[in-house]
């Protein structure tokens, strides 16, 4: 019979001729004393019909084996007691528990609630991991989950792991069988499960006939608290629930996919595209509230921002709430972007920002209630994005160190920006009464937008030391700027005329011509700085190199070569429209077609404090005196300069490199009497030696030692391409142009 009043519980079915072994856990059907044990075998219509035998019965108490779960990472125990979450349970089908507590099997049709030893309280920042797989697909599907009470549709706290269920939260990946897989599910952030839950619930669904089929395993079980945000607002650290709420407007960015914050809550890391706000408690914005933190860019996407709100309506209004750090994506106009952008890292590596904005100076008055991050990436491929935000801090700019009626020696070795953060931090560091950081005092002093104008202010009081001890590239010549100028370009009698030879033709002594050469270089060699020029040719270096390329050799006739130390690929003459005269065009070269030419060159440190940096128009005369004045180099590649920032230059091969050495003393002050800080350099002696490698090699150099970033040295890369570099970079280039180049022996 398939269908009773009520007073059985039915078991999985013995048929004619069969023999069955049944372990009953008869405490899950009824519990209490009993007095009698009965057997029943009903036969209605022939009193004389049916025949059936029990056999080696026993009742006993079995110590089953508690789950243990990870409880905020600390072994709880869950007893292994198995209340009915469905009438459709099959009781007789037990949830196996291994030995050690850490797996559950499921086998059968099985609905199953656990109870907790005390009620688990869900926020929108617990989070659960474990382990699951499928090992018999012989059932429907299968879900895991916490309750409050046995009923298992009447809210959505189940996950769906297997199959088709509605009323589930069901949008992560699905079982493969035979494939073990590890969830880790943001699980607060579905709000039906914000409650206290009083079970962990196991539903392997078998509708078949054979009740008995399917097995299933759920296993290493984990419920905690994603690590909450440490934020400093004003004076106080807060302590921010690791709540993820979508801030975009236009659903692209996935309610579960979430930010990574560290284990101590001071790093926030993104992957992939997303938008993203945690709720913050109330803070008003004063003129002078400054918000500070560091960034670092690993993979580069459209948009990077972080973002300061009063609600998460991003988008949907006229004014803005973020800046914009990184990102490919040009004009963005519901953001601020921020004019020190993070350059883009090289593979494998990643480039780090401190960043301190005044935003009281964009939207004083208006209240925070959200700390918002954004990660942008409209690609195809979703998965592409990658930084940390850290150590982030919204707070007012105030001033215990420098209000004072004493001077203030800073220990620095180098006028730059790293060095007098570091001294300022040294000095606090000390304090016994001024409890501020950094960033307090500088932007207190400085009353400035952001990180990015104080480095320049900084870098303008340290050079400001230098450049009273320099004189004007306009004293290479009596005849002024315009014929330096125009002698960078390759032109003037001092590149066009040969000098005499023995039997005095030409007519032409460079020595005597360029006579003033040879006084601004004995008066470099004591302990004065030359300007940097304010010409065409050496604006804009943003790879903060230089170089010279010469084709002739004045010395020894009209048509000696210089030592040839390079090749040259090409020259796009958009690079150095004043020095070609024209718009655009490009001549190519490779394969040493261009015939002898020499190219030396030298590079700077990324702090315009760096001595390299103060004097680097120090190295560019002594590159002109060692190499025009000394050997007698001249003339330009035709439609490039002579002598430039390297972006403005023809694609080379390689270029010889020399460096500055100063020796020097530094001082710098805060001179409480007049608020200001006061940089003083003596300077002893200036040299200029090789760098004993060329100037790719040496840029390197800098690399290592913080002076330029791996995305320079990429981008220098570009122009200085190596021994048997022209190949590759010609085909580039004409790529560029929409033209394809095969390169056959000297024919291009």
């Amino acid at each position: 019979k398939d269908s009773f009043s009520g007073m059985f519980h039915v078991l999985q079915k013995t048929h004619d001729g069969e023999a069955n072994h049944y372990t009953l856990p008869i405490g899950h059907f009824f519990q209490g004393a009993v007095h009698f044990m009965s057997f029943i075998q009903d036969s209605d219509a022939d009193k004389r019909k049916g025949q059936s035998t029990f056999s080696n019965i026993q009742i006993y108490d079995q110590q089953r084996t508690d789950l243990i779960i990870q409880l905020q990472h600390q072994p709880l125990a869950v007893s292994n007691s198995q209340l009915k979450y469905d009438s459709s349970d099959t009781r007789e089908n037990m949830l196996q528990v291994s030995d050690d507590g850490t797996t559950a099997t499921l086998e059968g049709n099985v609905w199953r609630a656990k109870p907790l030893p005390a009620p688990i309280h869900v926020t929108p920042a617990t989070q659960i991991e474990f382990d699951a797989s499928v090992e018999d697909t012989a059932f429907s599907w299968l879900t895991f989950g916490l309750d409050y009470d046995l009923d298992v549709d009447n809210t959505r706290t189940n996950i769906l792991l297997y199959g088709s269920k509605s009323n589930t939260i069901s949008q992560y990946s699905k079982i493969t069988p035979g494939l073990p897989m590890h969830y880790s599910i943001p699980y607060g952030v579905d709000e039906s499960t914000n409650r206290d839950m009083s079970y962990l619930t196991f539903v392997q669904r078998n509708s078949n006939a054979d009740k008995s089929t399917g097995k299933s395993i759920i296993a290493n079980i984990s419920i905690y608290e994603r690590p909450a945000i440490q934020f400093q607002m004003g004076d106080q650290m807060q302590s921010i629930l690791n709540e993820q709420i979508r801030y975009d407007n236009n659903g692209q960015s996935g309610k579960y996919d979430l930010l990574d914050v560290s284990e101590d809550g001071f790093a926030v890391s993104m992957y992939g595209n997303n938008w993203k706000a945690f709720p913050v408690p109330s803070y008003q914005i004063t003129a002078d509230t400054i918000l500070v933190f560091d960034f670092e860019l690993f993979e580069e996407t459209e948009i990077h921002a972080i973002c300061v709100d009063e609600d998460i309506d991003h988008g949907d209004r006229d004014y803005k709430r973020c800046f914009r750090l990184a990102g490919t994506q040009p004009n963005i106009n519901d953001m601020f972007y921020h004019p020190y952008e993070t350059q883009p890292p090289i593979a494998g590596d990643s480039t780090k920002k401190p960043h301190a904005i005044r935003v009281g100076h964009y939207f004083a008055g208006s209240n925070i209630n959200y700390l918002a991050f954004i990660q942008d990436n409209d690609s195809s491929d979703k998965s592409v994005g990658k930084s940390t935000f850290s150590n982030i801090q919204l707070i007012e700019p105030t001033s215990c160190l420098l209000d004072t009626d004493t001077d203030i020696t800073l220990p620095m070795t180098e006028c730059t920006f790293d060095q007098f953060f570091a001294a300022i931090e040294e000095k606090l560091a000390l304090s016994t009464t001024c409890n501020n950081n950094a960033w307090q005092e500088i932007m207190a002093y400085f009353d400035l937008n952001h990180e990015g104008d104080v480095i320049n202010e900084v870098a303008r009081i340290c050079t400001t030391a230098y450049e009273a001890k320099s004189i004007s590239f306009d004293h290479l010549t009596s005849d002024g700027y315009q014929f330096v100028e125009a002698f960078f370009d390759g032109d003037t009698t001092w590149n066009y005329e040969v000098d005499s030879l023995a039997d005095g033709k030409y007519g032409h002594v460079l020595k005597k011509d360029a006579g003033s050469v040879k006084i601004v270089n004995d008066i470099l060699a004591t302990n004065k700085g030359m300007e940097w020029p304010d010409m065409h040719n050496f604006r804009g270096c943003e790879l903060r190199a230089a170089m010279c390329c010469w084709v002739a050799d004045r010395f020894n006739g009209v048509d000696a070569d210089p030592v040839d130390n390079s090749d040259l690929c090409y020259m796009d003459f958009s690079k150095s429209q004043r020095s070609s005269h024209v718009r655009d065009g490009y001549s190519i070269y490779g394969n040493g077609a261009e015939g002898p030419m020499n190219c030396h060159g030298f590079a700077w440190g990324n702090d315009p404090g760096y001595p390299e940096s103060a004097l680097k128009g120090n190295a560019l005369f002594q590159t002109i005196s060692a190499n025009m004045y000394s050997k007698g180099y001249v003339e330009e590649v035709p439609g490039a300069p002579m002598c430039g920032c390297v972006e403005k230059m023809p694609v080379v091969t390689t270029a010889d490199c020399s460096e500055l050495q100063v020796d020097k003393q530094l001082s710098v002050t805060y001179k409480a009497a007049i608020s200001e800080f006061v940089v003083d350099v003596t300077i002893n002696a200036i040299s200029y030696q090789s760098c004993g490698k060329d100037l790719k090699d040496h840029y390197q150099d800098l690399v290592i030692a913080n002076k330029a970033t791996a995305y320079e040295k990429h981008k220098l890369d570009q122009h200085l391409v190596g021994t048997d570099g022209c190949g590759a970079a010609i085909g580039d280039f004409l790529a560029s142009k929409g033209l394809k180049f095969q390169e056959v022996g000297l024919q291009i």
